[in-house]
């Protein structure tokens, strides 16, 4: 398992060096997926404008970025950070391992994407995103299978999370023409 986990660790470094732009995100979440036999993964972040350090956080989480086996696209874009699994994750700093999605009362089901895709269990690890950040986004892995995710992958997910900060994410805020100004999020080259 060990030679396998630095296989995979490996292969998302050479990836995450090879990066250019944004789209490009989508391999490194492959890899990640394809670590732990998930079939999907999506990277969140913390929208700007949330405010996490108030007794009811406010704000919501956006895609940044997805990989699905299926090459599915998720109609979801954004949920709440509030009353959602993934903004729990953040929130607490620490992962968050759901055996059945449909049965938890944590995770978020409108649109319903969880159904539609056939999700069984998902797992959620909280990761800065922007330099100097301990929390503002989460990975969220995907499983069809009814099989939980182990503490061991939960550690590789962790592991190989830790990476993507790396990366030189930031966001900048841009005038779109003819719908004002809005955050996007990009990488330095």
């Amino acid at each position: 398992m060990e030679s396998q986990n630095n296989n995979h660790l490996l292969q998302l470094v050479s990836t995450a060096l090879k990066q250019d732009q944004l789209s490009g995100l989508s391999e490194m979440l492959k890899s990640i997926a394809e670590a732990v036999n998930a079939c999907g993964c999506i990277l969140w972040e913390v929208a700007p404008g949330a405010n996490l350090e108030v007794q009811r956080p406010s704000g919501r989480l956006f895609v940044l970025a997805e990989w699905f086996r299926d090459s599915r696209v998720i109609a979801m874009h954004d949920v709440p950070l509030s009353n959602s699994v993934i903004g729990a994750a953040i929130l607490d700093s620490a992962p968050i391992n759901v055996p059945d999605v449909l049965r938890d009362d944590r995770v978020y089901r409108h649109p319903a994407f969880l159904v539609e895709a056939k999700i069984k269990t998902m797992c959620v690890v909280p990761i800065g995103i922007l330099a100097d950040s301990e929390a503002g986004g989460s990975l969220s892995l995907y499983r069809n299978e009814p099989i939980p995710f182990t503490d061991e992958e939960v550690a590789v997910v962790e592991q190989l999370a830790k990476l993507i900060p790396d990366l030189g994410i930031v966001q900048i805020l841009v005038e779109i023409p003819s719908k004002g100004w809005a955050w996007q999020s990009g990488i330095l080259s």
